[in-house]
């Protein structure tokens, strides 16, 4: 008699968060030599976008990118049919303060 189980990824975390990506990780668990679905939605959203990631058999590194700043979202990784659900991240906002004042002078109570 033999059993089959259904293979699964394990520990999905988020590795580090910018304004636009986010970098994702999780260990290859049972999978053994199956790809991954790795989904992700705004937390608003009802719908799910994936991608296919290669198994590399090793603990995996993906970098989610072309994400909204200021945004919430959900995501979840498998290789068979069981989800593993990742923690929840928020992207940081886009704030660049790059600026040059040269010769300023104030005149006046108004300034």
């Amino acid at each position: 008699c033999k059993f089959l189980f259904a293979q699964a990824p394990l520990n999905p975390i988020v590795n580090s968060i910018l304004n636009n990506s986010a970098i994702l990780q999780w260990e290859r668990g049972s999978c053994l030599q199956l790809d991954y679905i790795l989904a992700y939605k705004k937390s608003t959203q009802a719908n799910w976008d994936s991608v296919i990631v290669t198994n590399t058999n090793t603990t995996q590194i993906h970098n989610l990118s072309n994400l909204n700043s200021s945004t919430t979202y959900n995501w979840k990784v498998k290789c068979d049919s069981i989800w593993v659900n990742g923690t929840n991240f928020t992207t940081s906002s886009i704030f660049n303060f790059n600026y040059n004042v040269n010769n300023a002078s104030c005149t006046g109570s108004n300034d």
